[in-house]
């Protein structure tokens, strides 16, 4: 009995959730991007990196991940998580489509 509760209220609400958690991780992806923003003003403020005697090696270039990549890396990902996440990896994967293009 109440699997069929849940599953109705999934089945009534699933557009409006999947919503609001793609309104929760653009938030939290402008949230990064301010926060680096800030860190690499403070790094170029100083004029070198704060951390600049503990580095060992260098990342000299890098090429940028395809969406081909980031869905190949999703669908590799455990579907584990912990209360910490703000998403389940489940639903990252469910919506998967929306947050790549």
């Amino acid at each position: 009995m109440y699997y069929i509760k849940v599953k109705r209220f999934f089945q009534i609400y699933s557009t409006q959730i999947k919503i609001w958690l793609i309104v929760l991780i653009k938030s939290s992806v402008k949230n990064i991007i301010n926060i680096h923003s800030g860190f690499l003003s403070s790094i170029l403020s100083y004029g070198k990196p704060l951390v600049e005697g503990l580095c060992i090696s260098m990342m000299e270039t890098f090429e940028p991940f395809t969406e081909t990549d980031i869905r190949q890396l999703l669908k590799m990902s455990s579907n584990a998580f912990c209360a910490a996440d703000s998403m389940p990896t489940c639903l990252v994967k469910d919506i998967m489509d929306v947050l790549i293009s």
